[in-house]
């Protein structure tokens, strides 16, 4: 059990983000949520579920913005603590934290201008995002970030509170091994389905003469890139779409597989260079052994936990093979039980937990210096 630490806290978590079951806004604040709890605080998540983010109007996003926000505001006297999950929709809380002198940590878990690589449209609106998030920015007490590539990010930016860094973790308690008698013939890759999570790459190394006969490929997840796995799938017996899961059955489907894909490959819109997704923790923790892109973080992660495979970026044939050597690996057994033994000494979310609750008491002691007057 851990340890409540020597006060109890009222925290709040907003996200902006739609907050549907089975995507990334969901898992991290619910976790994030069930840790501080466990750490004995009370913890309220400021949310709204309007189904999948890629899917909702404009109009839709838009009165998840107000809804969101007017939460927000309704709450911040009973807060001590703000986490807000970053989002450039969250300035008229965020302004109206500051004002009230409640402090904000503020979580970046990807770049100033990501949405613009998933919707173009923003393109138009680029100037006015990145005012929202400068000035959210600098009404935030700190800045948490969940890699360091994202923190240099944000100090490049210009000159902001602190700004920490606590990388991604998974939940052992959810996702964890299953019985060796359980395991499937199938490889499984859980993704949003974004322009840079190597899908085009995916589908065509599934068809490629390299791929083991027997091996399927499921995909579990949904984006905007879900048509042309739907078409994929529908001309290839060897490709099995589920769409999206919940976290639960997510966890049931990784217990099972027999190898897990974690593909990142940056894009001309969303350059990246240290990447630690959360899928490539849940795999690990479900004892499957994975094949990653060749990508800093979960390069060093894999090769340090000898957890997986590291493949070249943007080759199919190159995946097919690895997928292939994996498979026939007298080793694959192995690196699953190491992956699984690296999430429990290293890499569940509960290791982050200390840190969290030490980022969010120096936000509240940094408020309350701020508060003070002038010395005379």
């Amino acid at each position: 059990m851990l340890s409540a630490g020597p006060a109890h806290l009222k925290i709040l978590i907003v996200t902006a983000e739609s907050t549907a079951e089975g995507y990334a806004a969901h898992a991290r604040t619910s976790a994030t949520a069930a840790i501080l709890r466990e750490l004995g605080h009370t913890v309220i998540i400021v949310g709204v579920d309007d189904g999948p983010y890629f899917k909702a109007s404009v109009l839709r996003r838009l009165w998840r913005y107000v809804t969101v926000n007017s939460k927000a505001m309704r709450l911040l006297h009973a807060s001590d603590v703000v986490i807000a999950r970053g989002h450039f929709a969250h300035l008229p809380w965020v302004m109206a934290a500051r004002h009230r002198k409640r402090p904000v940590v503020y979580e970046m878990n990807g770049f100033v201008f990501d949405a613009m690589t998933t919707y173009n449209a923003l393109m138009l609106v680029q100037p006015l995002i990145k005012r929202c998030y400068m000035a959210q920015f600098a009404r935030s007490s700190r800045i948490l970030c969940v890699t360091q590539e994202i923190a240099e990010h944000i100090r490049a930016l210009g000159a902001y509170p602190t700004v920490e860094t606590i990388s991604n973790g998974v939940d052992g308690a959810l996702f964890y091994p299953g019985p060796e008698d359980e395991i499937e013939d199938y490889a499984i890759f859980p993704s949003s389905l974004a322009p840079w999570h190597g899908v085009q790459t995916l589908l065509d190394a599934a068809e490629h003469p390299a791929w083991p006969a027997a091996l399927k490929l499921v995909i579990a997840g949904d984006g905007v890139q879900a048509g042309l796995v739907r078409e994929r799938a529908a001309r290839s017996p060897r490709i099995q779409y589920l769409g999206l899961l919940d976290r639960a059955a997510l966890a049931a489907r990784l217990r099972t597989a027999r190898i897990g894909l974690c593909l990142v490959e940056p894009v001309e819109s969303r350059e990246m260079s240290e990447v630690y997704p959360l899928k490539l923790f849940e795999m690990m923790a479900s004892g499957v052994p994975v094949v990653a892109t060749d990508l800093p973080g979960q390069r060093e992660v894999l090769r340090e936990s000898n957890a997986g495979v590291i493949v070249a970026l943007y080759d199919p044939a190159a995946l097919a093979e690895a997928v292939a050597a994996l498979h026939a690996s007298p080793d694959r057994k192995r690196m699953g039980a190491a992956g699984a033994d690296a999430v429990r000494t290293q890499y569940d979310w509960r290791f982050g937990a200390a840190a969290l609750e030490r980022v969010l008491r120096r936000a509240i002691a940094d408020e309350r210096v701020r508060g003070k007057p002038p010395a005379p």
